[in-house]
């Protein structure tokens, strides 16, 4: 399927490993409620428990599979034990809840936990495109447009439901036109294709037994994932989590139309079409370059330069996030904001340009106190835009300097990429 081969790691792995670990925990649920046997079970709760860490919508596939073997197990055929298997999925997705919830805390050390405007940020970003006809849209875009119809962060008190509740008719005209986004997302060439788009059409009518779904309810795990992509923005990664009943469903349909064929036009016709994929995902499989080696080589550098901290400039994120350092140390930057309707609006206007600047970190940390190394890196990269307008505003802020008074002490190339990691000296201002 499309919906793996053209999108980046960093957009599809944690829902790719999630979706995978969901349909295990399925099948091994399946597995317990037609044996019974405690293996089975043991399995399948850790296999739910496991998939319930990577994605929420890996939660709502679990808990839907626990509630279709608890409600249709009776009808099942060969199904000796639904209950079991159903108590299996929720005991692993209870335990992965908690495990992940736990592990949060640990890692917070007791600062807070996620951001309370998470769920209105995601929901007004996921307007529908009929609502917001503009192409291509932005994040900061779809939610100034939301505000217009259901109003800001403040004026709902914080509260979605609120903003719901208030303009029922806004509300209501988002649910009926969010279904015209999934399926354009499926049409689309780098979702499900036009013809895995009619395959799936034509076999879902068979994705169970003539008489009767009997098992085939198990898919019903699928409709809670399903009604979670009416919330975030059209994005092609998300509907890794119901590619399980998609391809599926691809497949009867392709069993049904191979049906009517003679056996060597079938083959000819099924070797054309792998050909045909193989090319396509050849030649448009990979649409965006998230990453480069350059800032790879460079994260374990700053780590052995940096074993106490250190105060660099800023820092592509995907440099900052593989770097297991502090690399603000002595003037750390202001939380992240970039979520805010303050910032939605109006960028960081208004804010302590101090906080962000340069020079003025460094002269704030040395006045402290602070002796660590006072860094510039330096990414000239190429192959991608290391830089976000709307979520890198500190950029713009950091202000220039003087780089005469600094030292080069490492490059890092790979193509057309270089980082070059400078220092400051204890005896050199920074202007």
């Amino acid at each position: 399927l499309p919906l793996l081969a053209t999108q980046s790691g960093r957009n599809n792995l944690g829902v790719t490993v999630a979706a995978g670990l969901t349909a295990c925990a399925l099948a091994a649920a399946a597995a317990v409620a037609t044996r019974g046997r405690w293996a089975a079970t043991l399995g399948t709760a850790l296999l739910a428990g496991l998939a319930v860490t990577g994605r929420y919508e890996a939660l709502a596939a679990c808990a839907g599979g626990a509630l279709a073997f608890a409600w249709f197990g009776r009808t099942m055929p060969q199904v000796v034990a639904p209950r079991r298997a159903a108590l299996a999925l929720a005991a692993g997705s209870l335990g992965g809840l908690v495990a992940v919830v736990a592990i949060r805390h640990a890692l917070a050390a007791g600062a807070p936990t996620g951001q309370p405007n998470y769920a209105f940020y995601t929901f007004f970003d996921g307007l529908p495109l009929l609502m917001h006809p503009e192409l291509p849209g932005t994040e900061y875009g779809r939610y100034r447009a939301s505000v217009l119809y259901f109003g800001g962060f403040d004026a709902n008190h914080g509260s979605l439901v609120h903003a719901l509740l208030h303009h029922p008719g806004w509300a209501a005209l988002r649910v009926v036109t969010k279904p015209v986004d999934l399926l354009l997302v499926l049409l689309w060439l780098y979702g499900l294709t036009p013809v895995g788009v009619a395959l799936a059409a034509v076999g879902a009518g068979k994705l169970g037994p003539r008489r009767g779904w009997g098992r085939g309810w198990l898919l019903a795990a699928y409709v809670l994932p399903l009604g979670m992509l009416f919330v975030p923005q059209q994005n092609p990664a998300y509907y890794v989590s119901i590619a399980l009943p998609l391809a599926l469903a691809v497949a009867r349909g392709a069993d049904r139309l191979a049906e009517r064929l003679a056996p060597r036009p079938a083959r000819v016709l099924a070797g054309v079409t792998v050909a045909a994929a193989v090319a396509v995902i050849a030649l448009a499989g990979k649409l965006s370059v998230t990453n480069s080696r350059a800032l790879n080589a460079a994260a374990p550098y700053l780590e052995a330069r940096c074993p106490n901290g250190c105060l660099t400039n800023v820092l592509p994120q995907s440099l900052r996030d593989q770097a297991w350092v502090v690399t603000d140390a002595g003037a750390p930057f202001p939380p992240r904001l970039h979520r805010t309707e303050r910032v939605i609006f109006g960028g960081l206007d208004g804010m302590d340009s101090d906080a962000y600047q340069f020079c003025s970190r460094v002269r704030r940390a040395r006045a402290a106190g602070f002796t660590g190394p006072v860094l510039v890196v330096d990414a000239r990269i190429q192959t991608f835009k290391v830089f976000d307008a709307d979520f890198d505003p500190e950029v713009r802020y950091q202000g220039t300097f003087d780089r005469s008074q600094l030292v080069e002490e490492a490059r890092f190339s790979s193509g057309p990429d270089t980082v070059v990691v400078s220092h400051l000296p204890p005896d050199r201002p920074c202007r």
